[in-house]
């Protein structure tokens, strides 16, 4: 059987200053993987494995060379995600994952952690969420809704009172 490579995600911050601020985010989609082979060298990923009776393998050929020390990775059962540390610190985005200019269809943005360049200062880490400090409550007024949200709508909507609407469509029928 042909091996075929695994879908890969991928997203990235820059800093010149700051080392744990210029980094890849890459999130390669494997299934519990078996006979997994990880080869992380500072200039290129190599990963073999199977999943669901299909052998995957993949090269990746990086832009710029990684801190290969600093970088680590983490099996989890859907994929496997990287922290790449980047070697040289530059305010600057790589302008793609890989060395080569060509476009692989099995690369692609990922958008629950892009940040565009120019506002990655100012965006908080997904990292840095905390749930426990939310109030629903007051999230809900905020955006439109009225009093408590595990009661269900308390009155009416943008569109008028639909419970009239609904009375009106009925009478009709008969």
């Amino acid at each position: 059987m042909t091996a075929v490579p695994p879908e890969v995600l991928w997203a990235q911050r820059s800093n010149a200053k700051v080392d744990s601020k210029n980094i890849i985010f890459l999130k390669v989609r494997l299934v519990d993987p078996t006979d997994l082979k990880i080869d992380l060298k500072a200039t290129s990923l190599d990963i073999t494995a199977k999943s669901d009776g299909q052998d995957y393998s993949l090269h990746i050929d990086f832009y710029a060379e990684i801190n290969e020390e600093e970088s680590h990775y983490h099996v989890a059962g859907s994929h496997i995600a990287f922290v790449l540390r980047k070697k040289e610190k530059k305010s600057e985005y790589w302008p793609r994952l890989t060395k080569e200019k060509a476009k692989y269809h099995y690369i692609r943005t990922d958008f629950e952690k892009w940040v565009d360049e120019d506002e990655q200062e100012s965006k908080p880490e997904a990292g840095d969420f905390d749930p426990s400090t939310m109030d629903l409550a007051s999230l809900a007024k905020q955006y439109g809704g009225k009093g408590d949200p595990s009661k269900g709508s308390t009155g009416p909507s943008e569109y008028g009172d639909l419970s009239e609407l609904a009375h009106s469509a009925a009478a009709k029928k008969e």
